[in-house]
Formats: C-alpha cells, sequence, structure tokens
C-alpha cells in the first residue's frame, strides 16, 4: 500500500514539474521559421511552398482524388507556376514571428 502511494506522490510530482516547466518557456526560446532567404516568417505575409530540391516536383497545389472532397494538398509533378499562396498564423495573438511548433497554416484564396 505505501509503494502504491509513493508511485502516486511520485508521478503527482513529475507532472506538476513538467507543466511548470512548459509554462516557463517563452516563445522566444523557439526557433523562427526561416524562408527561403534566410528571413523569420511573418503573420499575414503570403508564401508560396516549393520543394526543398527545387529541380523535383512542382507548386504546391491541391489535388482531387477520387472525385471526393475535400481536396488534399499535394505537389504537382512539374515545375512551373508559383501555386497558391498560404499564410501562417501564430498561437499566440501579439505574436508577429512565426516559431516552430506554434503555427497554423492557412490557405490565402483557392480560385475555381
Amino acid at each position: 500500500m505505501k509503494l502504491m502511494r509513493s508511485i502516486g506522490t511520485l508521478s503527482c510530482i513529475w507532472l506538476v514539474m513538467a507543466i511548470s516547466a512548459i509554462a516557463q518557456s517563452s516563445n522566444d526560446s523557439l526557433p523562427a521559421v526561416l524562408d527561403t532567404t534566410g528571413q523569420a516568417l511573418e503573420r499575414g505575409v503570403e508564401y508560396y511552398i516549393k520543394p526543398a530540391i527545387t529541380d523535383n516536383g512542382g507548386r504546391f497545389t491541391l489535388i482531387n482524388r477520387n472525385d471526393s472532397c475535400p481536396l488534399y494538398v499535394g505537389l504537382e509533378n512539374v515545375s512551373g507556376l508559383d501555386g497558391f499562396p498560404v499564410t501562417f498564423t501564430p498561437f499566440v495573438e501579439e505574436e508577429t514571428v512565426i516559431r516552430e511548433n506554434k503555427w497554423m497554416p492557412k490557405f490565402v484564396m483557392i480560385p475555381f
């Protein structure tokens, strides 16, 4: 019985320590996501997603699979136009820089 109580108490202590460590980490400690020119991504700016290896694959687009909705996100097989622009929105309302693990992508406009 004492062993179970000790395990429970120790688990609670570890949980409190983990939560306090996460709460203390500031947004500035996370590295910013960089674009191809080395600049940090910013809130509300339109970006075009391209393959990391520029000679392989095409633009970022929406793919219709099996004539179903919703459309899927993918890359075209041939290089060409820029594709669809996206914007990134940080979780924290006051943030202007997009940081790793703390953003939400959003399509700007999808013409049909």
